[in-house]
């Protein structure tokens, strides 16, 4: 283990693994600290959001971080938006000029390509709060996907000189920069930003819900973090789950 940027960050640095997801609910169900950052140059079972499969390709920035936060489960979820928009930062840094959106819940978009993903899991909750929260990060640095036509990656968008370890320090900066916002000064101050760049916003949207399909205007997010999904009565809807579809649902 080495430490990183800052004393928040404790390194745990692996060739290989299933999941960093895995290897840091195992360490933080063992008491370490907030800051201990599960890295990995390959994953052999990398997900996504809803059991989705993260094709994880050596070269690209793998890696989850044990955090600790104080607050329910609904209030711990605004950590996405916080990594979201570290992340956001660090693409536009390496790739002036180029559109960098914000797609809610959990996707950052490179001229409309996918080019990070965020996967949020927590621990049972305790006394109102969560025990931990794992906060796990994707980021395509020197490949993309071969099964998307829809992803991107640094190294195709013209940032050649980038590579995981320079991308994975520049995170951690920027995102200690926004979680120590968020906890200072709450959601807002995260939630304007993030709306500064959002995904689709005043544009159709359909959320396809277990029982439900609703076909509403993307209206922003609330102040928890939901998103507000306008209908064709003029009525305004929370929804803070389901599959949501941006333009012509795919």
């Amino acid at each position: 283990m080495s430490k990183i940027v800052a004393d928040f960050f404790i390194r745990h640095a692996l060739d290989q693994t299933r999941s960093t997801n895995d290897i840091a609910r195992e360490l933080a169900e063992m008491g370490a600290p907030e800051g201990m950052l599960v890295t990995a140059r390959r994953q052999t079972a990398g997900r996504g959001r809803r059991g989705n499969a993260w094709e994880s390709t050596e070269g690209n920035v793998f890696l989850s971080l044990v955090l600790r936060p104080q607050g329910s489960a609904q209030v711990a979820a605004q950590v996405s938006f916080v990594m979201a928009n570290a992340v956001r930062e660090l693409v536009a840094h390496r790739i002036p000029g180029v559109p960098i959106q914000l797609k809610w819940p959990n996707d950052v978009l490179c001229d409309g390509k996918k080019i990070s993903g965020i996967l949020l899991e927590a621990g049972a909750p305790s006394d109102g709060g969560i025990a931990w929260l794992i906060a796990g990060l994707g980021i395509n640095v020197s490949t993309k996907p071969a099964s998307r036509t829809d992803a991107t990656a640094l190294h195709y968008e013209g940032d050649t000189r980038s590579d995981a370890d320079t991308v994975i320090a520049d995170f951690c900066e920027r995102f200690l920069s926004w979680y120590e916002k968020w906890q200072l000064d709450g959601f807002e101050a995260v939630r304007t930003a993030w709306l500064a760049h959002a995904h689709g916003l005043a544009r159709p949207i359909q959320i396809r819900l277990p029982h439900e399909i609703i076909d509403a205007i993307f209206d922003g997010v609330d102040e928890t973090g939901a998103l507000l999904a306008r209908l064709a009565d003029g009525s305004l809807r929370k929804v803070t789950g389901g599959e949501v579809y941006f333009g012509s649902p795919g």
